[in-house]
């Protein structure tokens, strides 16, 4: 996923929207539609990068909900 990707901290996976992988790690959150093929930044938004734990939401696709801390 690249060089700045270090301890890694949490993953989820969206149950409503199959391929599609979370991870956190110290410098924010990656996203994968494809299975881990390709990933990309998900973490837009997000003033607190460092987060600890994900979970993706079971009644909405999409949204993951993120422990983050100072």
């Amino acid at each position: 996923t690249g060089w700045e990707v270090t301890e890694l901290r949490d993953v989820t996976v969206d149950p409503l929207t199959p391929g599609t992988v979370y991870f956190s790690h110290t410098e924010g959150i990656r996203k994968s539609t494809d299975g881990g093929d390709t990933w990309r930044d998900a973490d837009h938004g997000i003033d607190q990068k460092y987060c600890e734990t994900l979970q993706a939401d079971r009644t909405q696709k999409g949204r993951v909900l993120a422990g983050c801390v100072n």
